[in-house]
């Protein structure tokens, strides 16, 4: 699983990416339930599956 260990200075870099990544996604998502969770119940379920059409 862990195939770029070998690759030295990479693996920070890789790290850095997906953490930073993975929080600035979360981030997104809690922010947007948040935003989602104050408006009315019709509105919380656009057509398209929720991810583009509620901005």
């Amino acid at each position: 699983m862990h195939w770029w260990r070998r690759r030295g200075r990479e693996e920070y870099e890789l790290e850095e990416f997906w953490f930073g990544g993975l929080h600035c996604i979360l981030r997104g998502i809690i922010s947007r339930e948040m935003q989602l969770s104050s408006l009315p119940e019709k509105v919380r379920a656009p057509r398209d599956g929720g991810w583009r059409g509620t901005t």
